[in-house]
């Protein structure tokens, strides 16, 4: 099965990381690797749409 977005373009795009979307990939490394060093919030914000409540 292919991957619905990339399908038979991945040689193409593996090309293009050290080429045309070098600085690309590079923004999104860094923004992976800052992500990687984060901690979710211990306790739930009372404004989050996912927080569980009474009415």
């Amino acid at each position: 099965m292919q991957p619905l977005l990339i399908g038979d373009r991945l040689d193409e795009l593996r090309a293009a990381l050290t080429t045309t979307h070098t600085a690309q990939w590079r923004r999104l490394y860094e923004q992976c690797d800052w992500y990687r060093g984060q901690s979710p919030p211990s306790i739930r914000p009372p404004a989050s749409p996912t927080s569980v409540r009474p009415r």
